[in-house]
């Protein structure tokens, strides 16, 4: 099994690995679409909290899967490539 990088190794985008090969906009959508479909509440939380939005997109069961996913799609549209 391979280490796992800590977050904050990427805290910097140059050191970002996919930063020069960016993903398209309807891989996005079909990446959060999917993970909407597949994960937990808890679970969708996590990724929330892994990707540092759990300050943009409310965590716990005060929102559902469906709205969160919708608001982690347009915030990871809005991020600079």
């Amino acid at each position: 099994m391979s280490a796992r990088r800590p977050v904050a190794a990427f805290q910097n985008r140059k050191n970002d690995p996919i930063k020069s090969h960016p993903f398209t906009r309807p891989t996005v959508a079909a990446a959060v679409e999917l993970l909407a479909s597949k994960l937990s509440q808890a679970k969708f939380d996590q990724v929330l909290v892994r990707l540092e939005l759990d300050h943009k997109i409310p965590l716990g069961p005060g929102k559902s899967v469906t709205p969160k996913s919708a608001l982690l799609a347009g915030a990871v549209m809005r991020r600079p490539a």
